[in-house]
């Protein structure tokens, strides 16, 4: 786990998102350049990317699927020069934070090395599979800090009713998080 201090303004919002799997066919393209516009559109938003840059997945994962596979983006490679293009506008006034590596990622690096790359080229700090951010004022005092994981359980329920489903997913993450970090106001966790 890594620790990144960042200083923040008095006031901002945050948006945490990944799982962008660059390189599949289903990919919300629009949906990430709208997190990215609403990011830039307000000098104190900032933003986290939860891991699984790219899909990543190679002939010989049992994930393999030629029908999913994004012409534009076919190789490991292309994906993450892509996805490295895509979160280019917010290296401008620093409004990225870190990218976490997720279980796509570490398919094909294991030692987060294509994300690692990503992040230098992007001049943020690599967050590894889990982080913690101590959100600094000017001064470099810690104000709160967040818990964030990219993971690797996924969260399903069977229960019939919505309310219930969500409920029961609700528990699971809880559980999941459990134990991580009691000093932090918030816990997340991608892949789902």
């Amino acid at each position: 786990m890594d620790f990144i201090p960042f200083k923040i303004p008095a006031s901002c919002q945050i948006a945490l998102f990944g799982d962008t799997h660059e390189g599949s066919i289903y990919k919300h393209k629009e949906g990430v350049k709208e997190v990215i516009k609403w990011v830039l559109d307000s000098p104190k938003r900032y933003a986290v990317h939860m891991g699984d840059l790219a899909e990543a997945i190679t002939i010989k994962d049992r994930r393999y699927d030629p029908s999913s596979i994004d012409p534009e983006s076919p190789l490991p490679l292309d994906q993450y020069r892509n996805a490295y293009e895509e979160l280019l506008p917010l290296k401008k006034g620093k409004r990225l934070i870190t990218i976490l590596d997720g279980n796509h990622d570490k398919t094909i690096s294991p030692n987060g090395e294509f994300v690692r790359d990503v992040c230098f080229k992007l001049k943020v700090r690599f967050g590894t599979s889990s982080c913690k951010i101590m959100f600094q004022d000017r001064k470099g005092n810690t104000r709160f800090k967040f818990f964030l994981a990219h993971g690797r359980k996924s969260l399903s329920s069977s229960v019939e009713t919505p309310e219930g489903r969500l409920y029961a997913m609700q528990r699971a993450l809880k559980k999941q998080l459990k134990d991580k970090a009691s000093d932090c106001i918030l816990m997340a966790k991608g892949h789902n």
